[in-house]
């Protein structure tokens, strides 16, 4: 039988992360704010709703400009969270699914425990099953 099983992606901190992830989420950043401004922009030609459907529309700009905040402030905090972390340090990056077979006999906590997968400046310098 084949399941699915976690495997968490770490990073070590190092200052060559750190610059380019910092150079990365400023960049993202940008892109958002081009966004946003975009959005801002379609806000003012819907200007008062006259119609229920320029009222609904408006609506939807207004929630995807929240969500375009909410999405910069957060990038915001994480360069602030990672910029502070020390060299050698493990950050969580992301959690991927791997496909793992299971048999008769396996020991099961053993085989569906959460992997891990240790990256230094982008090479992968460890597998821990």
């Amino acid at each position: 039988m084949k399941i699915l099983r976690k495997i968490q992606v770490l990073t070590e901190i190092t200052d060559k992360f750190q610059k380019g992830f910092k150079a990365d989420i400023n960049k993202t950043i940008e892109d958002l704010n081009v966004r946003l401004r975009e959005i801002e922009q379609e806000i003012k030609k819907v200007g008062k709703p006259k119609t229920q459907e320029e009222h609904i529309r408006l609506n939807n700009f207004l929630h995807f400009k929240e969500q375009q905040l909410s999405s910069i402030d957060n990038l915001k905090s994480r360069v602030k969270t990672v910029m502070k972390m020390k060299d050698g340090e493990w950050l969580y990056e992301a959690s991927l699914d791997s496909l793992i077979e299971l048999k008769v006999g396996d020991d099961l906590y053993d085989k569906t425990r959460t992997g891990k997968i240790k990256v230094k400046d982008g090479k992968i310098i460890e597998i821990c099953e």
